[in-house]
This record gives structure tokens, sequence and C-alpha cells, in this order.
């Protein structure tokens, strides 16, 4: 789905992405989760890294 058709059927709403950019508890826990998800990575087969990175796309 395409960013106008979110915004069409409410499934994201452009305010809110103001109060998260601006939450310093918010931006030190993503960046907790990707430093780990890269030391996760580096323990990964090929295989298990693309699924892995199937997985983090359908929860996007």
């Amino acid at each position: 789905m395409d960013i106008l058709e979110e915004l069409w059927y409410g499934n994201i709403t452009p305010t809110e992405y103001s109060r998260i950019e601006n939450n310093a508890n918010y931006k030190d826990a993503l960046r907790l989760v990707n430093q780990n998800q890269e030391r996760l990575k580096e323990t990964l087969t090929k295989e298990q890294i693309e699924l892995l990175d199937k997985l983090l796309t359908v929860s996007e």
C-alpha cells in the first residue's frame, strides 16, 4: 500500500510522527533495537538474514 492509501484508510496520522521524532526515549530505544538487529545479523546465515528481513518488512 502506498502512503496515500495508508492516509486514506486511517492507518497513519501525520501528527503521530512529529511527536515520536522529538521523543528522546523513543530515539534511544530505536537506536538500541537497530544495534541489536545488526549484532544479530552478524551471527546469522544468509538464508536466516533474508528470513529476518522479510519478517521485519511485514511488520513495518
